[in-house]
C-alpha cells in the first residue's frame, strides 16, 4: 500500500514538473504533451505534401533553413528567405508548430556560398575574434544576424512562434564551421553570442531556442562540453543518424533526458523514422523531424504510414491550432463543470477562443463539462479540441432547459485530439459533453469547445453539391462538360439551381434534375460551382470542382531509353549504368566519389540531337561538359555547365548529329559521387551521318625555342564527304587565327618565354569538327652566365648540404648529410670536379655556360627536374628528390584531381581523365610550380 501511494505522489510530482507555463503557445504544448504523445516532423517545403500522400497524414510540425544558398529556383537569398517565411505563416496558420534552422555562410565571406564552405573551418585566430565583441569578424556575423533577424521579425509580426535552432550538431568533429569547439570559449559562446544578440539586442520575442547535438559515442561528455548553459535553451534536441551505431538506444535517450531535466526533448533531426514501440518506450520525446529526402529513402512507405498513423504520434489533423477560435455560439459563454483538477486551467478556458488556454477535470472517467449558449439554437456542428488527455469514450448531449437531456451524439474509441462533429440536428440553449472513460491516466482536458448553428425558426440555407464531373477530372479540347448537381431544402424548396465558372455564370436550371452542357471547352483548367437558391431567397454554394482540359500533345520518343551505357565508376550498390536510361525517375546510377565522372550512352545510330535533359538525384553534377560524337573517337562540346545547383537540366535548342551522347564531370556538387536517375536524348533520324574531318599539324614540332621567337604553324585537313569550311589554329583555348584556303597556315611573332600548346581544329561544310593532337612549344630567355650568382669554390669554406658553387666554368652543389661533411676536406681529395674523390661530395649541376632560363630554372629547381612522358595517354613520372603535394586542373582552370602527397620519383595516374591540355601544380615546401602537359 505504501508503494503504491509513494507511485502515485511520484507520478503527481512528475506530471506537474512537465507542466510548466512559459509565454509561449507551442513551448506550453510541448510540456503539455510530453510523457504522453510526440509530434511527427517533416523538413524541407519540397516533401512536406508528400509524407500526406503517403501516410494519409501531414506532419505536425514543419521545418525549414534560411541556409546558405538560394534554393527552389529562386533567384537571390532574399528571394529564398521570403518564399520560405511566408509559407511558415501559412502552415502556422493551419495548426503546424514552425521550426527554423541556419547553415549559415561563415563570417569570413559573403553569401550565397558553396557547402564546401558551410563545413570548413575556422582557424583559432579567426575563432577568437569571431568570439571578440567589436572585432571585425564578429561585426560580420551580427551583420549576418541583422538579416535573418529581419524574417524572424515578420514571423513574430505575424504572430508565428518559431522552435529555432541556430546551430545545428554542435559536437559534430569534422564538419560545420561552428562546430568542434568545446568548452567556455567554443561553440557555446557563440550560441550565447547569437542568442544574446536576437533577443537583447533585435528584441525578438517569438523565438524558443533549441540547444542541438548529435548522437555520437561522445554524448555524454559532450553534453558537458557544448551546454550554452540552460538559461539560453528552452528544449534540448538529438539528432539520431546512428552516429555511435546504437540507433534509438536507452542510453542516449536517458542521456538527454538527465540533461534536459523537465524542459521538452526533440529528435532533430533523423532519417529512420522512431517507431511507435520506440516512442512508447521513450515518451518523452516531444517531436522527431525527418529530414528532407531521407525520410522516404530510409523508410518504406508502409513504415512512414504507421508512424504518422500510430496513437501515440500527432499529426496536423490533431494539432489545436494556435490562431483565435472562429466566433462559435459557445465563445465566452457560462461554463459549469463536474471538477477542475488544481491550477489555472479552469472551466472559462474552455470557451475563451483560445487554443493554447484549456479545462482539465479530476482524474478518474465521469466527467462531464457544459456551456450555456444563452438561447436556443438550432445546434448542427459541436468541435472539441483536446489536451494530450483527451477523452476516448463520451457523449454530446443538447437540451432546452438545463433539465431535460438528449443524446445526440456517442463516441467510442477515440484516438484523435481534434473531434468536428457535423451535421448534427436539434434544438439547444444547452451543450454537454459528458465523459464515460478517459483516453490517458489523467483526466479530461479541453482547449477549446466549439458549437455553431443557427437561431431557431430562421430559414435554412439550401445544400447543393455537384455530381458530375468528378474532382480533378481530365478532358481533352475541344470538350463537352455535363454538369450535374444534386440541391434541396430542409425547409421550403429549390427555386434556382445556377452554373459557374469561377465568376462566370454558364448557365441556370429551375427543375430537378439540375444539369447543364458546356461545349466546346478549350484547353485550361476550370473551376466549377453550383450556386443553389430557395423559396426564400436564401443561396448557397457548392465546393468547387476543379477540371483541367488538355491540348493533343505528341510526346516525342526518348532516344536514350535502354540503350547501352558506359561509365567512368558506379559506386557499390545496385545503382548500376543502365538505371540512368531506363525510363524510370525512381532508380539511378551513383558514381564513385571523384570530380573527373563520365557517362556515355550509346544511341545506336546517328541522330539529329536537339534536346539532352538529364535528372539528378540529389548528389548533382556542379561544372560538367555533354559533349558528343558520331564514332566514339572524336567528340564536340554541346553545352558547358559551370555553377549548376538545380537537380533537373534540360538543354534544348542544341545542334548536330550524334551517335554517342557523353556526361562530362569535372566538379561535383556535393561530397558524393554524380548519381542520374534518368539521362533523356530527343531528336531525328538522318538519312546520313556527316563524316567529321580529319587534320593534323605539319609544323612546329615538340620543341623548345628562345625568346623572342617566331613560329610557323601549318596543317593538313581534309573531308571525306565534303568540304573543309576552315581551319582554326589555338593556344590552349585562345584562338589565334581561321585560315579558310589551303595551304592552311599562320605565322605567330614576338613569342616571350613560356610554355605554348598548339592545335588546330578543322570545320567541314556541315558543321563536323576535328581537333588535331596538340603540340607543346617551349620558348626560353636566355641567360649569358649560368654561374653569375654563385660563389667560387675554396677549400674548407664552411660549406653545409646544399650550398652551391663553381669552379672550372662548372656549377656544384653539396650533398645531404652524412655527404656533407666531405665538401669541406682537402681540395686535393674533394674539390669539385678536380679532387680525387669530389664526387664523393658534390653534385655537378652543368656548365656556366650560356644556356635557356628554361634550363636553369630546371637547375635551380633542383627539387622537381623532370615530367615524362609528356605527351602522355596513362600516367606522367616525377624526377624528384624530396616529397612533394600536386593536383591537376584543365585547361579552364577548374580540380580534375585534387591535392594529393607524392613520394620522390613517384608516378600519378591520368586514367580516368579525358584527353587534353592540363595544367600539373606541385608545392615543393619552399616554391611553387606549374607544368604543362598533353593527355592523349
Amino acid at each position: 500500500m505504501i508503494n503504491k501511494l509513494l507511485f502515485i505522489v511520484l507520478l503527481s510530482v512528475l506530471t506537474v514538473s512537465i507542466k510548466a507555463q512559459t509565454n509561449y503557445n507551442t513551448l506550453n504544448y510541448l510540456y503539455d504533451i510530453s510523457g504522453k504523445k510526440c509530434i511527427a516532423g517533416q523538413q524541407n517545403r519540397s516533401y512536406w505534401d508528400a509524407m500526406k500522400t503517403v501516410s494519409g497524414q501531414n506532419a505536425g510540425l514543419w521545418g525549414e533553413d534560411f541556409s546558405f544558398y538560394n534554393w527552389g529556383g529562386t533567384g537571390s537569398m532574399h528571394e529564398w528567405r521570403t518564399l520560405i517565411t511566408n509559407e511558415a505563416k501559412a502552415r502556422w496558420k493551419e495548426g503546424a508548430v514552425v521550426a527554423f534552422t541556419f547553415h549559415g555562410c561563415p563570417p569570413t565571406m559573403g553569401e550565397p556560398c558553396d557547402w564546401s564552405n558551410v563545413t570548413g573551418r575556422l582557424s583559432d585566430s579567426e575563432w577568437n575574434d569571431l568570439i571578440t565583441d567589436g572585432s571585425q569578424i564578429n561585426k560580420n556575423w551580427k551583420a549576418r544576424l541583422d538579416v535573418i533577424a529581419s524574417y524572424l521579425q515578420d514571423l513574430e509580426n505575424s504572430g508565428v512562434e518559431v522552435l529555432f535552432r541556430p546551430f545545428h550538431e554542435m559536437n559534430h568533429p569534422y564538419v560545420f564551421w561552428w562546430a568542434n569547439r568545446p568548452g567556455p570559449n567554443g561553440s557555446s559562446r557563440l550560441y550565447q553570442i547569437t542568442r544574446d544578440y536576437l533577443v537583447n539586442t533585435k528584441g525578438l520575442s517569438n523565438l524558443i531556442f533549441v540547444w542541438n547535438v548529435q548522437d555520437f559515442g561522445t554524448l555524454s561528455s559532450d553534453l558537458n562540453n557544448y551546454d550554452p548553459g540552460s538559461a539560453n535553451w528552452d528544449v534540448l534536441s538529438l539528432d539520431m543518424y546512428n552516429s555511435d551505431g546504437q540507433n534509438y538506444s536507452t542510453a542516449k535517450y536517458q542521456a538527454i533526458l538527465n540533461k534536459a531535466g523537465n524542459k521538452p526533448i526533440g529528435i532533430g533531426e533523423c532519417e529512420v523514422l522512431p517507431t511507435k514501440e520506440i516512442l512508447q518506450a521513450q515518451p518523452r520525446w516531444a517531436y522527431f523531424m525527418g529530414w528532407a529526402e531521407l525520410t522516404q529513402q530510409k523508410n518504406t512507405n508502409a513504415q512512414l504510414s504507421d508512424v504518422y498513423n500510430a496513437t501515440n504520434v500527432l499529426t496536423l489533423n490533431e494539432m489545436p491550432g494556435w490562431n483565435p477560435v472562429p466566433n462559435s455560439l459557445s465563445k465566452g459563454k457560462l461554463v459549469t463543470v463536474s471538477s477542475t483538477e488544481a491550477g489555472s486551467n479552469v472551466a472559462s478556458n474552455a470557451v475563451d477562443g483560445s487554443y493554447s488556454t484549456r479545462w482539465s477535470s479530476l482524474y478518474t472517467d465521469a466527467q462531464w463539462l457544459t456551456v450555456d449558449l444563452g438561447a436556443n439554437y438550432n445546434v448542427n456542428r459541436v468541435k472539441i479540441t483536446w489536451e494530450a488527455a483527451y477523452g476516448r469514450d463520451y457523449t454530446i448531449q443538447y437540451s432546452t432547459d438545463g433539465t431535460t437531456w438528449s443524446t445526440i451524439k456517442a463516441i467510442t474509441g477515440n484516438n484523435t485530439l481534434v473531434n468536428d462533429h457535423t451535421g448534427l440536428t436539434g434544438a439547444a440553449r444547452y451543450v454537454r459533453m459528458n465523459g464515460t472513460a478517459r483516453g490517458t491516466v489523467y483526466g479530461y482536458s479541453i482547449y477549446e469547445l466549439e458549437v455553431y448553428g443557427t437561431t431557431a425558426n430562421v430559414n435554412q440555407p439550401p445544400t447543393v453539391a455537384i455530381t458530375a464531373p468528378s474532382n480533378n477530372a481530365t478532358f481533352t479540347a475541344p470538350a463537352t462538360l455535363s454538369i450535374s448537381s444534386n440541391a434541396s431544402d430542409s425547409d421550403g424548396s429549390i427555386a434556382k439551381v445556377d452554373f459557374y465558372n469561377g465568376t462566370t455564370l454558364l448557365g441556370s436550371d429551375n427543375t430537378a434534375p439540375y444539369t447543364f452542357s458546356w461545349a466546346n471547352v478549350a484547353a485550361g483548367t476550370y473551376s466549377l460551382t453550383v450556386r443553389a437558391t430557395d423559396d426564400r431567397g436564401a443561396v448557397a454554394t457548392s465546393a468547387a470542382v476543379n477540371v483541367t482540359v488538355t491540348a493533343i500533345v505528341t510526346v516525342p520518343a526518348n532516344l536514350a531509353t535502354g540503350k547501352q551505357v558506359t561509365v567512368s565508376s558506379t559506386e557499390a550498390g545496385l545503382n548500376m549504368a543502365s538505371n540512368s536510361v531506363d525510363g524510370q525517375y525512381g532508380t539511378r546510377w551513383s558514381s564513385a566519389y571523384t570530380n573527373a565522372e563520365w557517362l556515355t550512352v550509346d544511341l545506336g545510330s546517328n541522330f539529329n540531337v536537339n534536346r539532352v535533359k538529364i535528372t539528378w538525384e540529389a548528389a548533382y553534377g556542379r561544372d560538367y561538359r555533354i559533349i558528343g560524337s558520331a564514332d566514339g573517337m572524336t567528340w564536340v562540346t554541346l553545352k558547358t555547365i559551370t555553377g549548376n545547383t538545380t537537380l533537373s537540366n534540360d538543354f534544348t535548342g542544341l545542334t548536330g548529329m550524334y551517335r554517342f551522347i557523353s556526361i562530362n564531370g569535372s566538379a561535383r556538387g556535393t561530397v558524393y559521387g554524380y548519381s542520374i536517375y534518368e539521362l533523356e536524348v530527343y531528336g531525328s533520324p538522318i538519312t546520313s551521318v556527316n563524316q567529321a574531318p580529319s587534320v593534323f599539324l605539319t609544323s612546329p614540332v615538340n620543341s623548345t625555342v628562345n625568346a623572342p621567337a617566331s613560329i610557323i604553324i601549318s596543317a593538313n585537313a581534309s573531308d571525306s564527304d565534303g568540304s573543309i569550311a576552315k581551319v582554326d589554329f589555338y593556344n590552349g583555348s585562345a584562338l589565334l587565327y581561321s585560315d579558310a584556303t589551303s595551304p592552311y597556315s599562320y605565322t605567330w611573332t614576338n613569342l616571350v618565354a613560356g610554355t605554348y600548346t598548339i592545335t588546330a581544329k578543322a570545320t567541314d561544310n556541315s558543321g563536323a569538327v576535328t581537333t588535331s593532337s596538340a603540340v607543346s612549344v617551349n620558348v626560353a630567355n636566355v641567360v649569358t652566365n649560368a654561374c653569375t650568382s654563385l660563389v667560387q669554390y675554396v677549400e674548407s669554406g664552411n660549406y653545409t648540404a646544399g650550398s652551391k658553387v663553381k669552379n672550372n666554368n662548372r656549377q656544384y652543389e653539396c650533398k645531404p648529410y652524412p655527404y656533407s661533411g666531405w665538401c669541406n676536406g682537402a681540395a686535393w681529395a674533394y674539390g669539385p670536379g678536380s679532387g680525387a674523390y669530389w664526387s664523393d661530395a658534390w653534385l655537378d649541376k652543368g656548365t656556366c655556360a650560356s644556356r635557356s632560363s628554361d634550363d636553369r630554372s630546371a637547375i635551380e629547381s633542383s627539387e622537381l627536374l623532370i615530367l615524362s612522358p609528356n605527351p602522355t595517354s596513362d600516367y606522367i613520372m616525377f624526377n624528384t628528390n624530396k616529397s612533394t603535394k600536386v593536383r591537376v586542373l584543365d585547361a579552364q582552370g577548374f580540380e580534375v584531381i585534387a591535392y594529393r602527397a607524392m613520394e620522390p620519383n613517384a608516378s600519378l595516374s591520368l586514367k580516368d581523365i579525358p584527353s587534353g591540355l592540363y595544367y600539373i601544380q606541385i608545392d615543393t615546401g619552399s616554391e611553387f610550380l606549374t607544368r604543362v602537359i598533353v593527355k592523349l
